[in-house]
């Protein structure tokens, strides 16, 4: 039974990994090569801007351990996408594997009926409700403390799943003011926020930017969800 799990989760996750690389190729991805373009030039300009010797030394130094000991990055073109497919079909799985964890913990099978209903529901916790405090965010952007948005988020992802289980599995008017006060409490309590909001990205490339990350995500999860579903009824791990 657990070959055929985890067969259901990779097909699921691979189906889900290349949709994701599609929607990047076409609806993200420009967007950040357009922010990388304010970013340099940006970083251009605050560097013709300091002239002092300590700032030209340094910047002999950089390039010095920059030639010694260079970061490797995937080559333009066929490596690079090669690469890209490759970390979402790993999303892709990963994803699969959470909602499969879910389904067996709140013991709900994922069907070929309810797969897209998983999908939508997986989207809210892990990404509807976080971003609405802490969006995605392009290159050059101001961020808080790294490790203060991760705590955020954590505890965002997993009040939004208990109360998610609440009204699965308890219902009534209880369960979902407490669902609801759970999905609401930690952006009551506020988000982590930078020393400064100001950014040479348009604000129109920034909002472009969050819709379609939020878009790629909501059809990832449903593809998620719904290629478990008939995934799982192709492996006879659910009868529906």
């Amino acid at each position: 039974m657990l070959t055929r799990v985890f067969i259901a989760a990779i097909l699921a996750g691979l189906a889900a990994g290349l949709v994701m690389t599609t929607i990047q190729n076409f609806r993200t991805t420009p967007l950040i090569l357009q922010a990388e373009v304010y970013e340099n030039a940006n970083a251009h300009e605050h560097n013709t801007g300091e002239n002092t010797a300590e700032h030209k030394k340094s910047e002999i130094d950089q390039a010095t351990k920059e030639v010694e000991s260079p970061e490797w990055q995937p080559e333009d073109g066929f490596e690079r996408t090669a690469y890209g497919v490759l970390s979402d079909v790993i999303v892709g799985i990963g994803l699969a594997f959470v909602m499969l964890a879910a389904s067996m913990l709140t013991n709900i099978p994922i069907t070929p009926k309810n797969g897209a209903l998983w999908g939508l529901v997986a989207f809210a916790i892990f990404t509807l409700s976080p971003a609405a405090g802490l969006p995605p965010e392009l290159p050059a952007m101001p961020v808080a403390d790294l490790q203060d948005r991760q705590i955020w988020w954590v505890a965002t992802v997993v009040s939004g799943a208990i109360g998610v289980w609440l009204i699965a599995k308890k219902g009534g008017y209880i369960a979902t003011i407490i669902a609801l006060a759970l999905f609401i409490a930690p952006h009551l309590i506020g988000t982590p926020q930078p020393s400064t909001h100001e950014t040479a990205i348009p604000a129109h490339l920034i909002q472009e930017f969050v819709a379609n990350s939020m878009f790629m995500m909501a059809v990832t999860w449903i593809v998620v969800g719904t290629g478990l579903g008939f995934s799982m009824k192709s492996q006879k791990l659910v009868e529906e």
